[in-house]
């Protein structure tokens, strides 16, 4: 924001919506929704339930601010949705390779089934 009402406007083909560059398979319509259950998921991704950021950076060499704005409603006497509140929270994303930062790698010919509330133990 550049003030109270004024958005801030974006260079380089970003935007609101596409922050910072992001896997998009080549022949896929940018105007489609992403995907954020394709394996790697396409676009950018915002859960507007969980607040989850689900993105496949391309660009291992970009910084961009970002601002997200929530707004809280709530359900009045009537069962009409009322705005009870808004809050916005500022982030810098920094997109940058980190070679010695990798997922491990899990394997075992083990299985193992536990019902939800127990304990499984391993010695």
């Amino acid at each position: 924001m550049t003030s109270l009402t004024a958005k801030t406007s974006w260079s380089g083909g970003f935007s609101s919506s596409n922050p910072f560059t992001v896997y998009w398979p080549s022949g896929y319509d940018k105007k489609k929704v992403p995907s954020y259950n394709s394996n790697p998921p396409i676009g950018l991704y915002l859960d507007p339930e969980t607040g989850n950021i689900i993105f496949i950076p391309t660009d291992c060499n970009e910084t961009t601010i970002a601002c997200i704005k929530v707004i809280e409603w709530r359900k009045d006497s009537t069962g009409k949705y009322i705005r009870i509140g808004e809050v916005r929270r500022d982030m810098q994303f920094i997109i940058k390779t980190c070679p010695n930062n990798n997922p491990p790698i899990l394997t075992s010919t083990n299985k193992y089934s536990v019902c939800g509330g127990s304990q499984l133990c391993f010695l």
